[in-house]
Formats: structure tokens, sequence, C-alpha cells
């Protein structure tokens, strides 16, 4: 009965909720190397959602998909954790207050809107797609736990998984 499910647990997945994947982005020099290795590994962990991430101008865009369709309320639920999780994992990693990202989504504006805008900030609804927006000068900034030995491990450790569940197919599939 709660339609704002989904910005709760996406608001409880922060970097360290994503094993491998998550200590990598932890541990990476700045954030276009967390950007770089979301577009890399991003599906390891969010399997049955595409991301991807462009430069438009000034702004950094991480467009996200589901792979196939989903009918509402289920549709609105993945891309709202989805999101919210992005969002929450860029002001962790930031370490900094954030004002000027935005949140798209495509679906109308819910019912529980207020929710989301109180712990997001900027989010519009009725979006051509889902994306988190935010400006691209943050992609230099450098990141306060970066530590190359722990990246080297961590994207070593991604690289294994990748191995070991034959992914390949997948992401071949996503891109059909």
């Amino acid at each position: 009965g709660d339609g704002g499910i989904g910005v709760d647990v996406g608001w409880r997945l922060p970097p360290t909720a994503f094993g491998n994947f998550g200590y990598a982005l932890l541990c990476s020099e700045t954030m276009a190397d967390v950007m770089q290795l979301c577009q890399r590994f991003w599906h390891l962990v969010g399997r049955g959602v595409s991301l991807s991430v462009q430069e438009h101008g000034d702004l950094c865009v991480i467009d996200v998909a589901t792979v196939a369709a989903l009918p509402d309320p289920f549709s609105h639920l993945i891309y709202d954790a989805t999101l919210t999780s992005l969002c929450r994992g860029f002001q962790l990693l930031i370490a900094t207050p954030v004002t000027d990202m935005e949140i798209w989504f495509e679906f109308p504006t819910p019912d529980y809107a207020g929710n989301v805008t109180s712990r997001l900030g900027c989010v519009r609804y009725g979006m051509p797609s889902n994306q988190f927006r935010f400006p691209k000068k943050y992609l230099n900034t450098r990141l306060g736990m970066h530590n190359p030995t722990g990246l080297k491990f961590a994207i070593e450790q991604c690289e294994r998984e990748e191995a070991l569940l034959d992914v390949t197919q997948n992401k071949m599939l996503a891109k059909v």
C-alpha cells in the first residue's frame, strides 16, 4: 500500500550494498572514474536495468531503462529505487551538499512525490526518460576514500564475477 517504497529502498542502498562493484566505486579517484565503472560493471548489480552515461553540454546524464517492459507500479518501483540509490550514492561519494542535480521520471507525478522531493531535491515527472542529471564539473571531484590497491582488487573481483556469470550473452541481448 506504500507507493513510495522504491524511494525508501533506494535510500537504503549506498555503494556498500553493491559488493565488489560498490567497493570499486568507493576506492575510485574521481567521479569520472566512478562513471566509467558504472558503465563497465552496472550489469553485475542492476540486472534487468540498463544504465548509460553521457555528457550533454555542461551536464552529465545517467540514463536508466528497464530491459523488458514492466507494468505499473513495478516500473515505478524499479525507477524510484534505482534513481534514488544513484543520487544517494553520488551524494555520499562527493561528501558535500549537492543542490544542482536533478532526477527525471517518465511517469506522471505520483501521490508520494513529496517524499521523493524532500529526500532528493529537484525531481521532475512526465519527462522523456528516467535520468539522474548533474553538472559535469563534479566529474573532476577527487574522492576522499581513493585507494589504488583497493580499486585494483575490486576491479579484479568484478571481472572475476563477470566471467563466472558469463554475462556477455546478456550484454548482447541488451544492445539488441
